[in-house]
């Protein structure tokens, strides 16, 4: 079976197949890989949405990660308003949102029942309470987890809120352990984890 990691920075990945996130109006972009996401950060917002976006966003399997970030300078009016017309792009293109969250989870629902029947959603790095990953669920959300949650006190809490139907895994930008050891410290079921990229991102493996 495949071994997915669904949200790195490292181009050089040990996984069989794996999303790498192109971080619009930072150098990365110059980067690319087979399978890529497409987003401006919250830590960006001030970046304009342009052609070269659009361009990048249509062979972009997923939009993102964006999302809202109170940890972060950047005033949250801006946050918003460059997240929401990410969203819009996603929903226009139906492809499905990478979120990156901090402290903003009653917000991420808020906007969730905005914008209803949206594309999937992504929570990565998911560090939520049980209770909210329990609500979200009910929304179209996944969740991914990586080396960060990991090393939580909270992270058995974390794994078991999340049903196994939502469950995908990542690297994010942390070097500390492959995605390999991602899996083994899950306990995932890569079939079950394959299965679940494959209605992430709309598509199987196959016609990748």
């Amino acid at each position: 079976m495949p071994v997915i990691d669904i949200h790195t920075h490292n181009i050089e990945n040990e996984a069989d197949t794996f999303v790498y996130n192109i971080r619009f109006g930072c150098t990365q972009q110059n980067v690319f890989a087979p399978l890529y996401s497409v987003g401006i950060h919250p830590w960006d917002a001030d970046v304009d949405i342009n052609d070269e976006f659009y361009t990048l966003a249509e062979k972009a399997v997923a939009i993102g990660e964006c999302g809202l970030d109170k940890a972060c300078k950047t005033p949250m009016e801006k946050q918003q308003q460059i997240f929401s017309q990410q969203i819009e792009i996603a929903q226009d293109m139906n492809k499905p949102v990478i979120i990156h969250c901090v402290r903003c989870w009653g917000q991420i629902l808020e906007m969730s029942h905005r914008y209803a029947n949206h594309t999937p959603w992504l929570i990565h790095g998911c560090y939520a309470s049980a209770e909210w990953i329990r609500q979200a669920s009910r929304h179209n959300f996944f969740f991914s987890l990586g080396p960060k949650q990991i090393g939580l006190p909270r992270f058995a809490e974390i794994l078991q809120a999340i049903p196994p139907s939502r469950l995908l895994l990542e690297t994010d930008d942390d070097k500390s352990m492959n995605i390999r050891d991602v899996y083994a410290a899950t306990n995932a079921n890569e079939r079950q984890i394959e299965g679940n990229y494959e209605q992430f991102i709309g598509r199987s493996l196959i016609s990748r």
